[in-house]
């Protein structure tokens, strides 16, 4: 269903950009890649099969193409805010660009070079990789990288001190970054920077499009684009949050820092389209979840595995942010009571049933056709995912490489066009939105993402009344 879903200039994509305090050296690096490629032969793999044929995986016997799956780019002549553009261009620019699966493998590499320590970035197409797949991965080839290489070359001396761990109340904005890539990330709660002045590249493909003409008053499942109507590609938002504090619901149950992030996506959702002149309505936001969980005695297979749960609310449920963060919590607790019962299971189950009436020849084609009619009823509002708390000593065990922060990021395509991912970095909750060009432009965005943190302090609020 994810092949019947991509689309050309829309791939549907899975990422992690990891900041170091070290010099990384290309040829190391690829060198690595060749071991894991090695080790997991999903991430070298190619479709076959042709047009209209039904597709399975070609696992190439010999990972000769690492050289061409990294990508390099240099920051070191340019400012710290110039190099953190460039860098955040480039990962967009890897999440934009069509994958050619028949004639590729399914993943990327980036290596940004900056004075502050260099930065490595996976992105994968979703066929393949599930988020925790991807952490695997760039946690071997860089732990592989950190092992050939025990003398690293670390800048400015000495890492910085890793902040402690452990959840805190939402604390005052903080004066500066804590690495240079943070610089244009938001801390705090209160501190957002205009839409009017926050620098932003070019949207990628983007031309000479226009923006789209407004749209009556109707009820919509989806937010309200404000793009231009014919860009192409994706834009990151990359912000960071003091780590919630746990919030007793009124019957004792607790919300969860994911149960946090998809309340607050719910809110944002009903306040954005309600700027934009729409009604509130039922709105969806999707849910990622292990289809099945792997024997912890066994080594776990990369691949994508991840299932989905589609959280509910209405609008009178969003009225009240205790009635929300109820609704919230019951349906997250039975998604995780019954891992098995994700929402895809009978669509897959009826999909599965009606190719078998199909000829092969015609099968893929026409599960594209399916996915391209049912795409604007079955995609959600948003999507929230998270890998929680890394634990960043598994990408280096000797430490030769110290992690200083990392982002988790995710594509999907129109209707839908924002995901929203969440990893835990310390004693802050990094976010990053990433975006379809076509619903945020720049000042879009900025807005979104303060309608987001205006809704999650609005149920931090409402939930503990002391923290106000």
């Amino acid at each position: 269903m994810i092949v019947a879903s991509d689309r050309k200039r829309s791939p549907l994509t899975v990422g992690l950009i990891v900041e170091t305090d070290a010099a990384i050296q290309p040829a190391g690096l690829r060198h690595s890649l060749e071991r894991a490629l090695r080790d997991y032969p999903i991430a070298r793999a190619r479709l076959a099969g042709g047009v209209g044929a039904p597709s399975a995986w070609d696992f190439s016997a010999d990972p000769d193409q690492a050289s061409d799956l990294i990508y390099e780019i240099h920051t070191a002549s340019l400012g710290e805010a110039e190099a953190e553009r460039a860098i955040w261009r480039a990962v967009e620019s890897l999440c934009s660009r069509p994958f050619d699966l028949r004639a590729q493998p399914p993943i990327r590499l980036l290596l940004a070079h900056r004075p502050t320590g260099d930065v490595v970035g996976l992105v994968a197409h979703h066929v393949a990789l599930d988020g925790m797949s991807v952490l695997t991965l760039l946690q071997e080839i860089i732990a592989g990288y950190a092992a050939a290489h025990p003398v690293c070359e670390v800048v400015g001396g000495r890492a910085p001190q890793r902040p402690a761990a452990g959840p805190q109340r939402p604390a005052a904005p903080r004066q500066g970054p804590a690495n240079p890539l943070q610089r244009h990330c938001q801390h705090g709660l209160s501190r957002r920077p205009s839409a009017r002045t926050r620098g932003a590249g070019a949207p990628l493909g983007a031309g000479a499009a226009t923006i789209g003409a407004p749209i009556g008053r109707r009820v919509v499942p989806h937010l309200v684009p404000c793009g231009p109507s014919h860009a192409q590609g994706y834009g990151v938002h990359p912000v960071d949050l003091p780590v919630p504090p746990p919030m007793p619901l009124a019957d004792g149950r607790r919300m969860t820092v994911n149960d946090l992030l998809i309340a607050a996506a719910h809110l944002a959702v009903g306040r954005w389209n309600a700027e934009h002149g729409r009604p509130g309505g039922r709105v969806l936001v999707r849910m990622p979840i292990a289809a099945r969980s792997p024997d912890p005695g066994e080594a776990r297979d990369l691949g994508n595995r991840s299932g989905q749960v589609m959280i509910s609310s209405s609008a009178a449920q969003r009225a009240v942010p205790g009635l929300l963060a109820a609704a919230v919590v019951e349906q997250t607790l039975a998604a995780k009571r019954n891992p098995t019962g994700w929402a895809g299971n009978g669509l897959t189950a009826a999909v599965r049933t009606m190719m078998a009436a199909v000829p092969r020849s015609l099968r893929t084609t026409v599960l594209r056709c399916i996915a391209s009619m049912t795409r604007p009823f079955l995609a959600p509002s948003v999507a929230v995912s998270n890998i929680s708390r890394v634990d960043r000593r598994r990408f280096a065990p000797g430490g030769t490489v110290r992690i200083t922060g990392l982002s988790f990021i995710g594509t999907t395509g129109m209707p839908q066009g924002l995901l929203i991912c969440a990893a835990g970095n310390g004693d802050h909750l990094r976010l990053t939105f990433c975006h379809h060009r076509r619903l945020f432009d720049a000042a879009g965005i900025a807005r979104f993402v303060e309608i987001y943190e205006e809704s999650m302090d609005s149920l931090i609020t409402a939930l503990l009344p002391e923290s106000s």
